[in-house]
């Protein structure tokens, strides 16, 4: 049975009053391995499916209740900004708020949960109650975590330089993420007017011209942002957004912005059925798509292997 959703507290739309990230944030630091997911777009069924081939849900997304040392990030476009679903904000917020004590799930913010948000704010949208869509504002932009830096797309120069003012100042670096509602939901400069908070998540439209920008001193953007996000103590990015055909891309930028290790997450898992990276703390990575399923053998062989891999990870740190 699933559990049921708690009362809802209603805050205005442009207050981040919920204490939910402190709570899984503390979950995460007793976190081993991070499952992460990407641009499922309203799709439930691929959710579902890759959680279960990972041994911690059931077939209906509901979490195992011996489930422990896990945290699912979610890097953005969970939901579909033209057509979104109240059961998909729901779903996940039962995920959410049912995470066993030494589990957590982030979702983070990408241009579709913006963009739907900027609508409901306009009265063009109207299918979500109160509730989801504080909820979905609530979530966050951007995650850090042993040195890895999950978002929903490429990371500008911008984002980088503010995230580098917080480190200056002695703070963490996801306390972004509050400037950031502030920033693009309150007062008459709000950035959800305009493009630029849409670039500052990394709606960057063609990365590989935007990184290898040569600036006036010689150097390209890319080469900035790797010693950029060096000094902020970041060695890997994991993103969406960016569609590839059923499988992650490893190093995807290893060009661009060369020493920093950046993953695709995006295999269109809409499409294919499932996707997902699964990480530990010192960033061994298993890819979860239909290729490696093909290669295993089939479904059992493979979710055998998924779940045999992850408590070796578990095993290995604990």
């Amino acid at each position: 049975m699933r559990p049921r959703l708690k009362n809802p507290i209603s805050p205005p739309i442009t207050s981040a009053s919920c204490k939910t990230s402190e709570n899984i944030a503390q979950a995460q630091k007793k976190a081993c391995v991070t499952i992460v997911l990407s641009d499922t777009d309203n799709d439930l069924k691929s959710v579902q499916y890759t959680l279960w081939i990972a041994g911690i849900c059931n077939k209906t997304g509901i979490w195992y209740k011996d489930t422990q040392h896990i945290c699912i990030i979610h890097t953005g476009d969970w939901i579909n900004k033209w057509n979104p679903a109240p059961t998909i904000v729901d779903y996940f917020q039962i995920l959410q708020e049912s995470a066993p004590k030494k589990c957590g799930v982030y979702l983070l913010q990408g241009n579709h949960e913006l963009e739907l948000l900027k609508r409901i704010r306009q009265g063009e949208e109207k299918r979500l109650t109160l509730r989801q869509s504080n909820f979905i504002q609530r979530q966050d932009i951007l995650r850090v975590d042993d040195g890895v830096l999950y978002i929903h797309g490429y990371p500008s120069f911008g984002l980088l330089g503010l995230l580098k003012q917080i480190q200056e100042s002695n703070k963490n670096l996801n306390d972004f993420n509050d400037l950031f509602r502030k920033a693009f939901y309150e007062g008459q400069y709000a950035l959800y007017l305009n493009e630029t908070g849409l670039e500052l998540v990394g709606d960057i439209r063609k990365a590989s011209r935007y990184y290898l920008h040569y600036c006036q001193d010689g150097e390209t953007r890319g080469r900035k942002i790797s010693k950029l996000l060096t000094s902020l103590g970041l060695t890997t990015i994991i993103h969406g957004h960016k569609p590839h055909m059923l499988t992650q891309i490893d190093d995807e930028m290893r060009v661009e912005i060369p020493g920093i290790r950046v993953i695709n997450n995006d295999n269109q898992a809409k499409i294919s059925g499932l996707g997902a990276s699964i990480l530990d703390k010192k960033k061994q990575i298993i890819f979860v798509n239909l290729k490696e399923m093909y290669l295993a053998g089939g479904e059992k062989a493979f979710q055998k292997i998924i779940c045999q891999k992850i408590d070796k990870m578990k095993n290995a740190l604990l």
